[in-house]
């Protein structure tokens, strides 16, 4: 799966270069994030690659659907990769925000929530649901960098709630 991911993302980089005047719909996602450890998830650090589309980006709220995997960096025996999909909204978009002359290229603040759906590709039947805020969330023209994300799952398995952190996360549009 995660082979598939790359050679999409290669394909897409290609298309983007032949047609580089096209507005950005879409793209990839790099993240980390670190789970609990209470219930679905080992302790420890995650890295999600994911693709993304952003139909309608340039609108008031920017809807976007992703999907992709999230994979234990420090695999442990136990620990499996997810297969994960969301659906998120930009709340708004604030261009001359506190923040602005840190960054050396213009930035618009842009915070997020999504929501979501993961499982492990050998038990489907038990998905693990998620709300996932990204209050910090910078949009620098062709990428958005968010950083200390808080998302709280909710196992149906185990019919528990947890807590992750998602220190940080790379939205890159590529066509």
């Amino acid at each position: 799966m995660l082979s598939i991911l790359l050679v999409v993302i290669m394909a897409a980089g290609v298309l983007d270069a032949a047609n580089s005047s096209s507005v950005w719909t879409g793209g990839y996602r790099l993240s980390v994030e670190g789970f609990d450890g209470e219930n679905s998830f080992f302790p420890g650090e995650y890295a999600a690659l994911q693709l993304f589309f952003e139909p309608f980006s340039h609108t008031a709220l920017s809807p976007r659907l992703s999907f992709g995997v999230l994979v234990p960096l420090f695999a442990q025996q136990h620990e499996a990769t997810w297969l994960e999909f969301q659906m998120g909204i930009r709340l708004f978009t604030l261009q001359n925000h506190p923040l602005d002359a840190v960054f050396l290229r213009d930035s618009a603040l842009t915070p997020r929530v999504q929501v979501g759906v993961m499982a492990v590709p050998t038990q489907l039947s038990e998905p693990v649901y998620t709300l996932l805020l990204e209050p910090f969330a910078f949009f620098f023209g062709e990428r958005t960098v968010s950083v200390l994300g808080l998302q709280v799952y909710y196992d149906s398995q185990t019919s528990h709630f947890g807590w992750a952190l998602q220190l940080f996360d790379i939205s890159r549009f590529l066509f």
